[in-house]
């Protein structure tokens, strides 16, 4: 049995650093080539989310990511709120839209990382800075009031329960504001063990995610709502996603093939 452990142990490190390997391949070409063709084509937005997309569907693919998505993702100038699990969440809900997003700044830094975030759509803001808050409402306000969609995780961090923490109210104001629509999103993953806990440092959770064989994995697109009261905005947009992640774990913790009652047999 113990023979049978390291050998399954050594099979899923092997497979986390092929995939970490073709991962850092894919930045090191896709970026060179994102710039190569806005200098010679000038840079817009549709290019740098093409790269985006292009790159979020190579990352799901080789993380052996199964995603069953419903809803109508394509709706422009909205704000896409979306509760948040894991670190691969961003790259799943992106796939679908094409919204700009915020990221904290230390992100611009990252080698190539930086260089090609920059280029696809995402905002770069000092979140421990004094009045940062500000600062990232009224981005997401500049960019709903020219006709731009932004993607947000309104719960600000990773959160474990079942359904959502408290939302953090600002984007909604903006949305209220310009009078966009928003467009709720729930997205959850059939086992509970791939969620990013307090006690995992984000290497660790990161090494996790690209042992696993298989992720099974749901996102769904609510209908767009409208109203000039962020509170309301706010409200409908949990009740939905609550509604839906509750579907979710009903549907698979029911399952016997599911790989949440997998897990939790092997954790017994």
């Amino acid at each position: 049995m113990a023979k049978k452990s390291t050998i399954s142990n050594f099979l899923a490190n092997c497979i986390a650093y092929i995939r970490v390997t073709l991962s850092i391949l894919c930045l090191v070409i896709q970026v060179p080539i994102l710039h190569i063709e806005s200098m010679i084509f000038g840079y817009t937005p549709e290019r740098g989310f093409k790269y985006r997309r292009r790159f979020a569907a190579y990352y799901i693919f080789i993380l052996n990511v199964k995603i069953t998505k419903k809803g109508n993702s394509g709706l422009k100038n909205a704000l896409y709120v979306c509760n948040h699990r894991m670190m691969i969440d961003p790259l799943v809900l992106l796939r679908h839209c094409d919204a700009y997003i915020v990221s904290k700044a230390e992100v611009a830094d990252y080698p190539v990382l930086g260089s090609g975030a920059k280029n696809t759509g995402v905002i770069f803001v000092q979140r421990d800075h004094r009045g940062s808050r500000a600062a990232i409402k009224e981005k997401i306000g500049e960019l709903l009031e020219r006709g731009d969609s932004v993607a947000i995780f309104p719960e600000g961090t990773v959160n474990l329960k079942d359904t959502t923490s408290d939302f953090s109210k600002g984007s909604f104001d903006q949305a209220a504001s310009v009078g966009c629509a928003v467009v709720p999103v729930a997205l959850d993953f059939a086992d509970r063990t791939v969620y990013w806990g307090e006690d995992i440092s984000l290497m660790a959770h990161f090494l996790d995610v690209f042992r696993r064989r298989k992720l099974v994995c749901e996102i769904v697109f609510g209908d767009p709502i409208y109203s000039n009261d962020p509170i309301e905005l706010m409200e409908k947009s949990r009740t939905f996603i609550d509604d839906e992640l509750i579907k979710m774990r009903v549907k698979w913790d029911s399952d016997p093939k599911s790989s949440s009652r997998v897990a939790a047999r092997s954790r017994a």
